[in-house]
C-alpha cells in the first residue's frame, strides 16, 4: 500500500445549470461562478476554504467547456496559476463520469494519489472543523477506504439524501450500512432519532487507484468506454462523452462497495440548493430578513430581498423572497421558492415556442 508520501488532489466539480437559484444563477452562469456571499464566488471560496491543510497547486476543477474561461479567469484572480487547473467535459454526465475523468488525468501524472472530491457550490460555515475532518478522511484514505462526509443533522430536512451509519471504525468513521433517497418528513424525523444517519454531502476522500478498481468491479462499462475516449490533456469529444453512462458516483460505486465509510461532521454544511437554503445560511438583521441593494422596507420580517439593478419597495410581507435582476424579477413566499426550477422550464419552453 502507497502511504504518506502520496499527494493530495483537491478537485472541485464545477457543473451544473443554476436553475435553482434563477434568475441571478443562469445555465451560462451558474451558482458556483456567483458571488451570492461576500465578495468571492462560490468557487473561489470553496478553493480558499482548501487551504492550508491541501496544496491550492494541485487543484483540478472540473467543468463545462462553456464556463472553461470564466472559471480560468476566476482562478487567476485568487492569484493562483491556472495550467492544468481545468478537466473539460464537452458536456455533463453527472458525477461518475466527472470524477473518472478526474482520475485518470491525475494518474496520467501520478503514479498514485488521493483524490479529495468536492463540489464548487457548496458552503460551510465552521473551516477549523472541516479542516480537522479533512485529514481524518485523508488518513482514512491511505488505509483503502472511500470516504464521504455524513453531516450530523439537526432538523428533519426532506431536500438531501441519508446515509446510515453501522459499525465504528477509527476517527469515528462507520461503515457503510446503505444510502436513502430523500425522504418525507416522518421519514426523516425516524432517521435523526436513530441517531446512525446522515446527510449526503457529495463529499468524497479515496486513494485514485482504490476507486479505479471499485468502479472497473460495478461499472465497467463507464471506464471501459472513458479509457478507450480519453487522452491525459485533450478533451473527449461531445459525441464520444455523451456515449458515457448519466451516473452518480453514489449509484455507480458508494451504494455497492464495501470499502465506503461515513465520517460524521458538524462544519456548518449547506448545498444552497433553493433561495430558502441560501437565506438559512446567511446572517439576519434583528427582524429575521436579509437585506441586499437599494431597498426600502416596511411592516416586513423573516424575508430575503436581493436588488441588483432597481429599487424595491415592500410593505406589510412576511416569509418572502423578492430576487431582482436587469431582466427577471422572482417573487416568492420563502416556503415555495424551490418552485423556481419548475418556473424556469415553463419559461424556457416559452421562448422556444415564442421566440423574440
Amino acid at each position: 500500500m502507497k502511504d504518506n508520501k502520496l499527494k493530495v488532489f483537491p478537485i472541485l466539480l464545477s457543473g451544473g445549470s443554476g436553475t435553482r437559484l434563477w434568475p441571478v444563477s443562469r445555465e451560462h452562469y451558474p451558482k458556483q461562478l456567483v458571488n451570492f456571499i461576500g465578495k468571492d464566488s462560490m468557487l473561489q471560496t470553496t478553493i480558499n476554504r482548501l487551504s492550508p491543510p491541501l496544496d491550492q497547486d494541485n487543484i483540478r476543477v472540473v467543468c463545462g467547456k462553456e464556463h472553461l474561461s470564466e472559471i480560468k479567469r476566476q482562478i487567476l484572480e485568487l492569484h493562483i496559476s491556472d495550467e492544468n487547473k481545468i478537466i473539460c467535459e464537452p458536456c455533463g454526465r453527472n458525477t461518475a463520469p466527472a470524477i473518472l475523468l478526474s482520475i485518470l488525468e491525475v494518474l496520467s501524472k501520478e503514479e498514485d494519489a488521493i483524490l479529495c472530491i468536492f463540489p464548487a457550490d457548496h458552503v460551510i460555515r465552521e473551516t477549523k472543523s472541516f479542516h480537522e475532518k479533512l485529514i481524518s478522511a485523508i488518513n482514512l484514505a491511505k488505509k483503502g477506504y472511500i470516504v464521504t462526509f455524513g453531516i450530523e443533522p439537526n432538523y428533519p430536512e426532506t431536500g438531501y439524501g441519508y446515509i446510515e451509519g453501522g459499525e465504528k471504525i477509527s476517527y469515528d468513521a462507520r461503515l457503510i450500512k446503505r444510502f436513502v433517497e430523500k425522504p418525507d418528513k416522518q421519514k426523516a424525523e425516524e432517521y435523526i432519532k436513530t441517531g446512525n444517519f446522515f446527510w449526503n454531502s457529495g463529499m468524497f476522500v479515496f486513494q485514485a487507484s482504490v476507486m479505479l478498481q471499485e468502479i472497473s468491479i460495478f461499472a465497467p462499462e463507464l471506464i471501459t468506454k472513458m479509457r478507450a475516449f480519453f487522452k491525459p490533456g485533450e478533451m473527449i469529444s461531445l459525441e464520444d462523452y455523451a456515449k458515457l453512462p448519466n451516473t452518480p458516483i453514489d449509484i455507480a460505486v458508494m451504494e455497492k462497495t464495501k470499502k465506503g465509510v461515513v465520517l460524521p461532521s458538524n462544519f456548518g454544511w449547506s448545498d444552497i440548493g433553493t433561495w430558502k437554503s441560501l437565506y438559512n445560511y446567511l446572517e439576519k438583521d434583528e427582524n429575521g430578513n436579509v437585506l441586499k441593494g437599494d431597498i426600502i422596507k416596511k411592516k416586513k420580517k423573516n424575508s430575503f430581498i436581493l436588488g441588483h439593478e432597481r429599487l424595491i419597495a415592500v410593505n406589510g410581507l412576511d416569509n418572502i423572497i423578492v430576487v431582482e435582476t436587469k431582466d427577471a424579477v422572482f417573487v416568492s413566499n420563502m416556503d415555495n421558492s424551490a418552485d423556481v426550477k419548475n418556473i424556469v422550464n415553463i419559461k424556457s419552453a416559452y421562448h422556444k415556442h415564442h421566440p423574440i
